[in-house]
């Protein structure tokens, strides 16, 4: 089996055991330390599908008294080093924990070392992770996936999981308990599971969302945008970046609002738009929906990604509960991904120009 795919299909696996190993008790002393206004602000850093990967925890920190600041590290350290002070709360997720501007970040910490410290790393023993150990006031979170050689996969889905709750744990207007969090984790890697059993059926139905230019995804590269609002925008962003990444096309990613403020003048028959429809209980939902009607009726091949494919036009997602939705979200575009290399003659997953871990600036 091609190792893209096998990544992909042991993903449910991959994040139950995350979800099993993860302690979080460990976050006690800095929410303690959040509530007692130690910490003047809280930034969250990273790059690719990491930095990416924070918006869900972006998100649910906003709401909390203590808005956080994203922004990704080559920002951080070439232009907003002065961000990090003090009485700063440093959040850095990086898969590897040795890319390029994680290193020079680590040099950047020398010299204005943060008051505490969040690391989510799949290799503890990495430099960021060394860098951690040696903090007097830090959290290290590992995400328990088994080594990649592929584009991100396992990594990604434990880092939105682990970051989640994570974020639940340090806010400190939470209206939801960790404990109702891991379950829709839970329940959201046993929908994941079940979709992927019949991968095969899965990609003939995601192949079909291309009908529009011939009864399979077509041998010229497809022209893809990828819509979201909320945490879905963390799933349009990745998705765009799996795709430029893993199938080689320049796929294009924007926030559902975005799409209408001139990206909309692009739109062409050739172009295929997917957009995130989010959780039906979300007014987002309806607005979303909205911009997928109009997409239609200006005879766009829009596709409305929700929990049902019930009627024309829609394409099902795994089943999901609470602050699984942008973890399965990504699964109909990694399969996606893995179709157009084969109907492209390309090796899935396999890499070009890059390689597993970015070492230059």
């Amino acid at each position: 089996m091609n190792a893209y795919l096998a990544d992909i299909l042991s993903q449910p696996q991959a994040l139950r055991l995350a979800l099993q190993k993860t302690d979080l008790s460990t976050l006690t002393s800095l929410r303690a330390q959040l509530a007692n206004g130690c910490f003047d602000r809280i930034v969250l850093t990273g790059m690719g599908a990491s930095f990416y990967g924070m918006y869900p925890i972006w998100l649910r920190l906003a709401q909390s008294s203590q808005p956080p600041i994203w922004v990704d590290a080559a920002e951080l350290i070439h232009h907003t080093p002065a961000l990090i002070g003090e009485r700063t709360l440093l959040w850095v997720v990086s898969q590897s924990g040795r890319s390029a501007e994680i290193i020079h970040l680590l040099q950047l910490l020398e010299e204005r070392p943060p008051a505490g410290l969040i690391i989510l790393t799949n290799e503890p023993d990495s430099p960021l992770g060394q860098y951690a150990q040696s903090m007097p006031n830090k959290v290290l979170l590992p995400l328990y996936a088994e080594p990649e050689m592929t584009p991100s996969t396992r990594t990604y889905m434990n880092t939105l999981a682990i970051g989640q709750l994570a974020a639940v744990g340090l806010d400190l207007t939470a209206k939801v308990s960790l404990s109702d969090c891991l379950a829709d984790l839970q329940r959201s890697a046993d929908g994941i599971e079940r979709y992927l059993q019949d991968w095969q059926v899965v990609i003939r139905s995601i192949e079909s969302t291309f009908d529009h230019a011939a009864r399979t995804i077509p041998p010229s590269p497809p022209k893809i945008i990828l819509l979201g609002r909320g945490p879905s925008l963390a799933s349009a962003l990745v998705g765009a970046l799996c795709l430029q990444e893993a199938a080689k096309i320049p796929a294009l990613a924007f926030q559902s609002g975005q799409f209408r403020h001139g990206p909309l003048e692009i739109a062409s028959p050739d172009l295929t738009v997917w957009v995130f429809a989010g959780s039906q209980e979300a007014p987002i939902y309806r607005l979303n929906r909205k911009l997928w009607q109009d997409l239609r009726q200006m005879n766009l091949n829009a596709w409305l990604l929700q929990s049902s494919a019930n009627e024309k036009g829609c394409l099902s997602l795994p089943d999901f509960s609470g602050i699984g939705l942008p973890l399965v979200e990504i699964v109909p575009v990694q399969l996606l991904c893995y179709s157009i290399c084969k109907q492209m003659g390309i090796e899935p997953g396999d890499f070009r120009h890059i390689g597993k871990v970015t070492e230059k600036e």
